[in-house]
């Protein structure tokens, strides 16, 4: 598997791409996904990650699996984002496991 190159956090996604589409406020979304105003903000901005439940959310909010991403796509994306941000940093220090004798 290839190097991943600074994936995009998923919120980004919904800031500079979904929203625009729609028309519609970061006040307006978080009423339709039912969820509030502070937790969509804090999603869109980088400050959140997206859950299982805001993942089935966004899937259902947006059409479901046929017309959007699905709730795995956005679950996928931030696993990416996350493991991406994670190797900028330096190796954890770790001892290798060991087989023990039975």
């Amino acid at each position: 598997m290839g190097r991943m190159f600074n994936p995009p956090h998923p919120g980004e996604t919904i800031l500079e791409d979904i929203l625009p589409a729609l028309g519609i406020t970061v006040s307006k979304a978080a009423r339709q996904l039912g969820v509030s105003r502070v937790t969509l903000s804090r999603l869109i901005h980088g400050q959140a990650g997206i859950s299982a439940s805001m993942a089935r959310r966004l899937e259902s909010w947006l059409g479901g699996p046929q017309r959007a991403p699905s709730a795995e796509s956005w679950l996928r994306m931030q696993a990416n984002y996350d493991l991406w941000k994670a190797m900028q940093k330096p190796a954890p220090k770790v001892v290798r496991a060991r087989r023990t004798a039975s």
